[in-house]
């Protein structure tokens, strides 16, 4: 039997293995005239599907109502198309065991794509070149405290980089950005940009976890604190262990990226960007951030065509993909 990952399904009838990403449950109606239905996304390392819906009145309803979001299932089903996009009609769906013939965990989970210890590597190496020593010592003992989270921790549930391994990628892609450009501006403190790029994002190791299945969530600390607070906190008590309770400019500096990254208060940020080095950390991340949204975005877009729905971190605009179909 053949097991296609999801960028090789084609319209036939077809049995393979994925991991419930979400489930969303709708009811409309009261009464004799009301329905229910519930539809899943299901995904592996290649991508993500969505379901048809299925009602209320399929056997098959209760049965996916009861499978945790996270868990590996085999599904047996059809490829079909609903408004341009490919969608799974369930046939039967179960979850899948270790006794599955061609079942392999790894194959259901999200990774990077690109090396987690060459880019971990890169990230060490840029920090050694900032020339403060109160900034460089900080930023390695961070590192060196939270490596192995950097490394796993994904950027996102599902906005951009949402995969293990995403924030160490989103980090990376950052510095490169900066490397890029930093000789434009040499009024720029490069020594807390670089600090800020590496450390913006911290309290994401804190905010999400990854469930048993490889799906990226929300953690009861990230929906109580987010990862703001939580890596501006981690910043301030390593930053002041020991030397009372006023920051350096430097790291008033840092600590204020930290908090004004996200460039607005309705975006989450407690401030505005109002250093130098503020807006242009703030503008590398929303820039990167964007540019990979619309990649992922654009890779499920067949050229000619538009995206199905809008795309709201994109000012909820659609996208569409002009390439012709040579490329």
């Amino acid at each position: 039997m053949e097991i296609k990952s999801l960028k090789d399904l084609d319209a036939n009838e077809q049995t393979s293995f994925y991991a419930v990403l979400k489930k969303f449950k709708f009811r409309q109606g009261e009464g004799q005239n009301h329905w229910k239905s519930i539809q899943a996304v299901f995904g592996d390392k290649t991508g993500d599907i969505n379901s048809s819906p299925v009602y209320g009145t399929d056997p098959l309803y209760t049965i996916l109502e009861k499978i945790p979001e996270g868990t590996h299932v085999k599904i047996q089903g059809s490829v079909n198309e609903y408004q341009g996009e490919p969608q799974i009609k369930i046939g039967t769906i179960r979850i899948a065991s270790s006794q599955d013939e061609d079942y392999n965990p790894k194959n259901l989970l999200k990774v990077t794509s690109l090396d987690t210890e060459d880019m971990f590597n890169y990230l060490v190496g840029t920090t050694r070149s900032i020339s403060s020593d109160e900034v460089r010592n900080l930023t390695l003992k961070l590192l060196d405290d939270y490596g192995d989270e950097f490394k796993t921790a994904p950027a996102s549930v599902e906005i951009h980089h949402p995969y293990i391994g995403g924030l160490l990628e989103h980090v990376w892609r950052m510095l490169k950005i900066e490397e890029s450009i930093e000789n434009l501006y040499p009024f720029i403190d490069r020594d807390v940009v670089i600090s800020g790029i590496i450390l913006h994002d911290l309290g994401k190791i804190r905010e999400y976890s990854v469930k048993k299945g490889g799906v990226p969530a929300v953690t009861d600390a990230g929906e109580l604190f987010g990862h703001i607070y939580m890596g501006a906190s981690i910043i301030q008590n390593e930053a002041l262990r020991g030397d009372g309770f006023e920051p350096s400019s430097k790291i008033k500096n840092l600590l204020h990226i930290v908090l004004s990254h996200h460039g607005k208060r309705e975006y989450g940020s407690p401030q505005p960007p109002k250093t130098p080095e503020a807006w242009l950390v703030h503008l590398i991340d929303f820039f990167e951030s964007r540019m990979q949204i619309i990649k992922e975005q654009i890779d499920d877009i067949k050229p000619g065509k538009w995206s199905q729905s809008k795309i709201w971190p994109l000012e909820n605009a659609r996208l569409v993909n002009l390439k012709d179909n040579d490329g």
